[in-house]
Order: structure tokens, then C-alpha cells, then sequence
């Protein structure tokens, strides 16, 4: 009896810890998943930031708009909001 109720234990044991594993395995990919997604979304930030410095500092040496445009990316209508804040 003794042998039947360990193997009931056993079973028990790698069931519990079967599930246990799956629920950690999605905890942990959703976790990934979030730490990349914002990863992802500071880089662009960091990006957008960066060319609304170049931008701002060509607006500011009253280079043309299609030259900006074309150098950052940017469009039209955020180099005139950023041109207004300059003036």
C-alpha cells in the first residue's frame, strides 16, 4: 500500500506541476512580450525625438522645408506646428 500511495503522490505531484509549468511558461512569455513591445516603442520614441532635434535645429537655420522633410522624415504638417513654436 505504502508503494501505491507514493505513486499517487508522484502522479499528483507531476500533474500539479505540469500545470504550474504551463501557467509560468505563459506568465513568463506574456512578461517577454511586454518588456519587448516596450523596448520597441522607446526606441521609435528615442527616434522621433532625435529628428524633431534635427528639425528644430535646421528650422532654426531657416533650411528649406522639403530638405528637413526629406532629412527627418517628418512631415509638413509637423515641421509648421514645430516652426510655430519657434517664431
Amino acid at each position: 500500500k505504502e508503494l501505491a500511495d507514493k505513486m499517487d503522490d508522484w502522479k499528483l505531484w507531476y500533474v500539479v506541476g505540469d500545470s504550474y509549468d504551463k501557467e509560468q511558461a505563459l506568465k513568463d512569455d506574456a512578461r517577454d512580450r511586454g518588456y519587448h513591445e516596450g523596448l520597441e516603442q522607446g526606441i521609435e520614441q528615442g527616434s522621433k525625438n532625435t529628428q524633431m532635434e534635427i528639425a528644430k535645429k535646421l528650422l532654426e537655420k531657416q533650411v528649406e522645408m522639403s530638405v528637413i522633410m526629406e532629412s527627418t522624415g517628418l512631415t509638413l504638417s509637423e515641421l509648421e506646428t514645430m516652426r510655430e513654436h519657434i517664431d
